[in-house]
């Protein structure tokens, strides 16, 4: 699986979290973009796109194979052009994160096998 990530864990102990849960988790890599515009370079055609989103999108997102990519977005959010690649969302609750906490949230989701 592959977590596509618009901006960087600047705290410590977000980056102690997220080391926590990837040491528990196996096949996860974290690609981390600067620009929201550089997303679609780094999905392959095979992949099962999901955004993370407060959105109500076309339909959630059965992740089920090795070929899963999920994106989170930026202070921004996502382009459309990134919405419209996705298979699905996921949908925490009806709170915002910023994007920092949604990764934390997504890797501790993972890891209790929720997602």
């Amino acid at each position: 699986m592959n977590i596509i990530c618009v901006g960087t864990l600047k705290e410590p102990y977000l980056r102690d979290a997220q080391k926590f849960y990837l040491s528990k988790l196996r096949n996860i890599t974290i690609t981390e973009l600067k620009e929201s515009d550089d997303i679609l370079r780094h999905i392959k055609k095979t992949d099962n796109v999901a955004v993370l989103t407060v959105e109500k999108l076309s339909k959630p997102f059965e992740y089920n194979d090795e070929n899963a990519t999920i994106i989170i977005g930026g202070s921004n959010g996502l382009p459309d052009s990134v919405k419209k690649r996705a298979s699905g969302y996921i949908n925490f609750s009806d709170m915002t994160f910023t994007h920092q906490w949604a990764r934390i949230v997504l890797l501790e989701r993972l890891c209790m096998g929720v997602l």
